[in-house]
């Protein structure tokens, strides 16, 4: 079970059993409903009819009008438990202080009342019933069909599959209306609910046009409390996104970049348990039901009448003495064999191999004075087209920027995390270089479990210090010990040769011949 459905199985549960809101029946109401609405799979099944349901749509369906909102939750399944989560927590502290008073407590007891009757009683008075309940429900359901069935005065099991109906629909209507009562008292809440769901729909809509189809974007920390990202952040992603379609040679590159390394195999034990069920005959001393034949012993209560014939003439007595010692008296034998079911429990395991997804990318960019203007452009747009390759192939990017210091940016979690890109893409580069800051860093995250089979890419002029040995040394030991591949992109007119022996790869682009880049790794090792 993933997480995002284990999570929303948590919190449904423990909606049901503690929030301040309607009854336990209505709660399970309201969460079918909202699973139907939201969940791109059942993970609820109490057992209420669907047409129940339909008496939440006036109360709820206006907060999940908006018109792209099913759209998004068919291609963002994720988003659809994150919602589910995060309307039934904001239910649960909305109503938390609510009155639990309301203009239906005489409906309210009067149904109970009807409940609790016994079936003699309703079989003389189930056409109240059916009264009560079109009174109360106010000509919405029409209860023909069961006053049909009830006057053949069916058998006691369908006689009560019928009334619990009645009562169910009464009760789905009366716990409706409850709740768009409640709802109405706290309209403020629900308006500001519904403004914040409208907006985190267009915002994301907005940006998987930009970005592309992303998968797993959203932390567990999210909420619709907050925006993402200002109206003015759409504009620089936009501009972005243009300036990407215009570099044709960046965009081959973050898509070369994507796939140079082929998803790899990986092998991993699935564990089954099997049962078989076995019915065997077992003795069982104290079950004695007939008798089925004779056999020797002691059993004094179950001697055939000859042996305490033995036992009643004193010229025989010591016989039956002597067969009584050794076990040997005749008595009846009964039949003392039941029938017992029993389950035997194994495990078998088996290997499977499948294709491991891509890893992830350690994208070190050069934010220093020397890359100011267009090598700074197009830093950002190989960043931004890079953003975009892993978001198609759900493959989580960090991003470090580094000149004297560094800044760093879990693209992974796009939705979270668009406010730090739109930071970064509007960022102004100043400062020196200190490459060995920001490879420190991706050092670091290698070792960590959801970057260990990264790929690093460094975008910079190169114009800087030699790496010290030390640095050198652990690159090496990612490449040969952990097949971490290394990439390079230099924006400059010129490459240094020393400076990039390190990396597996290595491509020059000429800010001043736009649209070409060269492989310069294969001239390097020539040349070495």
């Amino acid at each position: 079970m993933s997480k995002a459905k284990s999570k929303s199985l948590e919190e449904g549960e423990r909606f049901v059993e503690f929030a301040p809101i309607l009854d336990a029946t209505g709660r399970k109401y309201l969460l079918m409903w909202l699973q139907d609405k939201l969940l791109p799979e059942e993970i609820f099944d109490y057992p209420i009819k669907s047409d129940y349901l339909k008496h939440f749509s006036t109360a709820l369906e206006r907060i999940f009008d908006h018109p792209d909102l099913q759209a998004l939750l068919e291609r963002q399944p994720l988003f659809g438990h994150r919602l589910f989560t995060e309307t039934i927590h904001w239910l649960r502290q909305t109503f938390r202080h609510i009155e639990k008073g309301h203009p239906y407590e005489t409906e309210a007891d009067h149904l109970n009342g009807w409940g609790v009757r016994p079936e003699d009683n309703l079989r003389l008075q189930w056409a109240y019933l059916c009264r009560d309940a079109e009174q109360y429900t106010e000509g919405r359901h029409s209860f023909d069909y069961h006053r049909s069935k009830l006057k053949d005065q069916p058998e006691d099991k369908l006689f009560n599959r019928i009334i619990d109906d009645i009562l169910a629909i009464w009760d789905a209507d009366l716990q409706g209306r409850i709740l768009q009562f409640q709802l109405y008292q706290w309209e403020n809440e629900v308006e500001d609910f519904k403004s914040n769901l409208d907006q985190k729909v267009e915002e994301l809509t907005e940006v998987e046009k930009i970005i592309g189809p992303y998968i797993d974007f959203l932390d567990p920390d999210w909420s619709l409390d907050n925006s993402s990202i200002q109206d003015t952040g759409y504009d620089v992603l936009e501009t972005y996104h243009q300036w990407l379609k215009e570099e044709d040679s960046l965009r081959e590159l973050a898509d070369l970049l994507g796939r140079l390394r082929k998803a790899g195999i990986e092998t991993e034990e699935e564990i089954y348990e099997e049962k078989r069920l076995r019915r065997e005959e077992v003795h069982d001393p104290s079950m004695r039901s007939e008798i089925d034949g004779i056999n020797i012993g002691k059993d004094l209560t179950h001697l055939l009448p000859n042996e305490t014939a033995l036992f009643s003439e004193p010229d025989t007595e010591w016989q039956f003495y002597k067969k009584f010692a050794e076990e040997k008296l005749l008595q009846y034998r009964f039949r003392d064999k039941r029938i017992i079911h029993n389950t035997d429990v194994w495990q078998r395991s088996e290997e499977k191999t499948k294709r491991k997804q891509k890893g992830p990318f350690i994208v070190c960019v050069d934010t220093s004075g020397s890359m100011e203007g267009e090598p700074e452009r197009l830093a950002k747009v190989l960043c931004f087209g890079i953003l975009k390759m892993a978001a198609r192939e759900n493959r989580r990017a960090f991003l470090i920027n580094f000149s004297t210091g560094i800044q760093t940016i879990d693209l992974q979690n796009i939705a979270a995390n668009l406010g730090e890109l739109i930071h970064f893409l509007r960022l102004s580069f100043h400062g020196g270089t200190d490459l060995s800051l920001a490879l420190t860093k991706t050092l670091e995250m290698l070792e960590t479990n959801e970057y260990r089979e990264a790929d690093v890419l460094v975008i910079s002029d190169f114009v800087m210090y030699r790496l010290s040995d030390n640095i050198q040394q652990k690159i090496r030991r990612q490449q040969q010990h952990f097949d971490t591949h290394f990439h390079c992109l230099v924006i400059a007119d010129q490459a240094d040769e020393e400076q990039l022996r390190i990396f597996d790869q290595a491509w020059l682009y000429d800010p001043q011949k736009k649209g070409v880049f060269r492989d310069i790794d294969r001239l390097l090792r020539d040349l070495g």
